[in-house]
């Protein structure tokens, strides 16, 4: 099996560093940033995209986001998930007997080999929105968002509707988040405020696999924008995509399994109460 650390730009342990930044100067860089992005189309042309294989049904991708004059790299990890190999679950961190949990706690307790944030939620740290587990509804839906999005997995296959009753009979699990990015191959009108930050999100592709995404750095990260424009690139064969969300929530975490591949941890900050597992279908 090959190891990650044939991608240079992989570390075992990816943390934000803007706080050692002092805030002057993260604020007039950030400024620089945000007026830049805004008015900077992503050249996917020019972008090289190469799947490197982690272990049978998951392989990853580096999708970089900066060009001239972003002199601050910016990156987005792409996780491939055949569910052939992998199977999902929602974990809660109210499982583990907290409201609040981080990435790797959740996918380590669950025996997972990857796992992503999953659910909004509200500043006491509830989430918000759908959340089908085990064929069960655990929470129902949030309100009516006509941009938003239900992730749902239903006989081994992915899908991505807006609103309850399109939900299919017998579905395994589902969540919900906002906002919808793609839709039949099509980008999905968006009213964003152009901010650079950490996003994470989840993506389907014509051949019915999962990707999910995050910006390696929440500074300088990228703007809804940018990742619907990365989410369009062709040789991605995306069908349709879900912002999950961004800034400290937005975490992830591949496990080493048993020293097989490179361990990799995007920490958020942020505590979460909701993350979407995948493991292995042989455990």
């Amino acid at each position: 099996m090959k190891s990650l650390n044939k991608i240079p730009t992989l570390n075992k342990a990816i943390d934000v560093t803007c706080a050692i930044i002092t805030f002057s100067i993260s604020s007039v860089l950030a400024c620089i940033c945000s007026s830049t992005a805004l008015g900077q189309n992503l050249q996917t042309d020019a972008v090289d995209v190469r799947w490197q294989n982690v272990r049978p049904g998951l392989s990853m991708s580096v999708y970089p986001l900066s060009s001239p004059p972003l002199y601050i790299g910016s990156e987005i990890l792409l996780f491939k998930i055949d569910l052939s190999f992998l199977m999902a679950n929602l974990a809660l961190a109210q499982d583990l007997g907290q409201p609040l949990s981080d990435v790797e706690t959740m996918t380590l307790n669950a025996n997972g080999i990857i796992g992503i944030n999953a659910n909004f939620f509200d500043p006491e740290g509830r989430a918000l929105g759908l959340i089908l587990k085990d064929y069960k509804i655990i929470q129902k839906l949030y309100g009516i968002k006509k941009y938003g999005g239900i992730f749902y997995i239903k006989d081994n296959k992915p899908g991505l509707v807006n609103k309850l009753e399109e939900l299919p009979a017998d579905t395994l699990l589902a969540f919900q988040a906002f906002p919808r990015l793609i839709y039949k191959s099509q980008p999905i009108a968006i009213n964003s405020s152009g901010v650079a930050t950490r996003r994470s999100g989840i993506a389907i592709t014509k051949s019915n696999e999962i990707i999910i995404y995050l910006t390696r750095l929440r500074f300088p990260g990228a703007t809804l924008n940018q990742v619907q424009q990365m989410l369009l690139d062709p040789r991605l064969e995306i069908t349709d995509a879900l912002n999950l969300d961004g800034g400290g929530s937005s975490q992830l975490f591949l496990s080493s399994e048993l020293n097989s591949h490179e361990e990799i941890l995007v920490t958020g900050g942020d505590k979460i109460p909701v993350a979407l597992i995948f493991k292995s279908k042989t455990n």
